[in-house]
């Protein structure tokens, strides 16, 4: 299967399905607790990301569940900082993406 990137309007349908596909489904958000709010309305809670250009937004949506919470479900942490204005993506991936 080729990887996919999928626009959803709502958090509904597949998106709340485990596919174990390359597929990543994108939604958008207005305000960094409806961000969470998405998040947290997952039952596998696998993995999530959000892209912003607000560090403010990102702090507020790594540390909603406090500073030590997250270590009771999951391994790891990540928070990747690129101040650049293009999105580069490894093994040469790229996803065509208008707006």
């Amino acid at each position: 299967m080729r990887p996919a990137l999928v626009e959803m309007t709502a958090q509904e349908g597949p998106v709340l399905e485990d596919t174990f596909a390359p597929i990543l489904y994108v939604l958008k958000y207005d305000t960094p607790e409806e961000a969470i709010a998405l998040q947290n309305n997952v039952a596998q809670g696998l993995s999530s990301s959000l892209f912003s250009n607000d560090m403010r937004e990102v702090e507020v949506y790594l540390s909603a569940a406090g500073s030590d919470a997250w270590k009771g479900y999951m391994r790891r942490q990540t928070n990747t900082i690129y101040y650049g204005l293009s999105l580069p993506l490894a093994q040469g991936v790229k996803f065509d993406v208008s707006s």
